[in-house]
């Protein structure tokens, strides 16, 4: 179940990854509902497993390495995409960008959208609609090649819980 919970979760950055500038909403609740309850099933799985498998009188380590773990992948796991978003991101608009453009605006582009979308309301109508379409775009971009590379690495995870984790069940034994 660990392995469908993370397949799920796979299932739903594909989903988000197929997004675009104009996409419906609908798709981006569907991979959002998708990620959300596959790694919601995973991860209370997991714990399961963790403390389930740990002696009683160990189960509030085991616990508290199962949280530990858990908290620490999230915010390995956001740094690294975040890290893969943000470059992309940047590589994208810089590349989009004609010669000449000054590197204020170059700067607050590459920065944020808020910078961007605050650069783009000193420039004159025309510039600021094609320079916004292209921060944009670069930032939609950016975003679903990240999906993309999250649902390979959840993929990956689901492989390798599939093939790993053992199947049986459980049977009660009392012990005197």
């Amino acid at each position: 179940m660990i392995g469908l919970g993370l397949a799920a979760a796979a299932g739903g950055y594909v989903l988000l990854s197929m997004l675009g500038v104009n996409e419906a909403m609908a798709l981006a609740f569907a991979g959002g509902a998708l990620l959300g309850g596959g790694v919601g099933m995973a991860e209370t799985l997991t714990n399961d497993v963790i403390v389930g498998t740990a002696p009683a009188e160990k189960a509030g380590a085991a616990a508290g390495i199962s949280e530990t773990g858990y908290e620490l992948g999230g915010a390995l796991g956001t740094a690294v995409l975040g890290s893969i978003g943000t470059g992309l991101y940047r590589d994208q608009v810089l590349d989009g960008l004609p010669a000449g453009t000054p590197d204020a605006l170059a700067d607050a582009a590459t920065q944020t959208l808020a910078a961007a979308g605050q650069a783009a309301a000193h420039l004159p109508a025309d510039q600021a609609g094609r320079f916004l379409s292209l921060v944009n775009g670069a930032f939609v971009d950016a975003m679903t090649q990240t999906f993309a590379v999250a649902a390979l690495l959840v993929s990956a995870a689901a492989l390798a819980a599939f093939l790993t984790l053992r199947r049986h069940r459980h049977t009660e034994v009392d012990h005197p």
